[in-house]
């Protein structure tokens, strides 16, 4: 959840920013031209001109990860696993909650879980680990435990070796 969040944020910080240099340069085309500035004029039709542009896809940008992190708080917060639920939850229909959670595991914003399209499941497979052996140590009778061909007693010192 802090890499949607730290998302989430950035996008914000984007949208206010530019919204901001968006309005700011209204005035600075007026001012800039009334004292027959032409850099700053420059400048505030840029900032006008991209704000204009940019300015809605920010914030639409900013609401898709917001609602991300809704449906996100919904699987790891209330613990709702199946679209059904998770859509009912968001009032989103269930294509959208498909979406979003594709989405969610896509970017690893979701980890953990296995979605089969109609609902998550936890995720219980674990890393593959290499088989540990136990052998008697020849030298003093002691269980020897190592993984792969050789192991050293931890008691007398001796190399032992996997004869299975």
């Amino acid at each position: 959840m802090k890499e949607l969040k730290k998302s989430k944020n950035a996008w914000l910080l984007a949208a206010v920013i530019v919204s901001v240099l968006f309005v700011a340069g209204i005035p600075g085309i007026i001012l800039s031209a009334v004292n027959g500035m032409t850099f700053p004029m420059v400048l505030s039709i840029i900032c006008v001109a991209g704000g204009f542009y940019a300015t809605p896809m920010l914030w639409i940008a900013y609401g898709g990860k917001v609602s991300l992190e809704r449906t996100l708080v919904a699987i790891e917060v209330d613990h709702l696993y199946t679209v059904q639920e998770i859509a009912g939850q968001r009032h989103i229909n269930i294509k959208d909650a498909v979406g979003q959670i594709n989405k969610l595991m896509d970017k690893r914003y979701l980890t953990g879980y296995i979605f089969n399209g109609t609902e998550l499941k936890l995720n219980q497979n674990q890393k593959l680990s290499e088989i540990k052996n136990t052998v008697k140590c020849p030298s003093c009778g002691a269980n020897v435990e190592f993984g792969g061909k050789q192991g050293r007693c931890p008691y007398c010192g001796f190399l032992v070796d996997n004869k299975k």
